[in-house]
């Protein structure tokens, strides 16, 4: 119900960060806490711990198979910042030398 979705909010909202307590995803969220029967609720700390553990795979996995990107990536941007450098003191210098 809403009053117990409005209950559910108020009290995480003394534990989580406001932006959390504000994103509609986590609204959505709560909408489903609400609506889950007593078991299926005790059994969701399980299934969030089988999720996470899942994207923590899943993410080594993708940054094993795009290791070459990444460091490629991290070089170009490495390049980058230092060309940004460079074109920072070209216009310092250039202004130094205006009257």
């Amino acid at each position: 119900t809403k009053m117990a979705e409005s209950e559910l909010i108020a009290l995480l909202a003394g534990t989580l960060e406001s932006k959390w307590v504000r994103d509609p995803d986590f609204l959505v969220y709560a909408s489903k806490l609400c609506a889950m029967g007593i078991e299926r609720l005790a059994l969701e700390p399980n299934r969030l711990a089988e999720e996470r553990q899942h994207i923590l795979h899943r993410t080594q996995d993708l940054a094993f198979e795009n290791y070459k990107t990444f460091v490629e990536t991290a070089e170009c941007s490495r390049e980058i910042y230092q060309d940004f450098n460079r074109v920072e003191v070209a216009v310092e210098e250039l202004l130094g030398q205006l009257p």
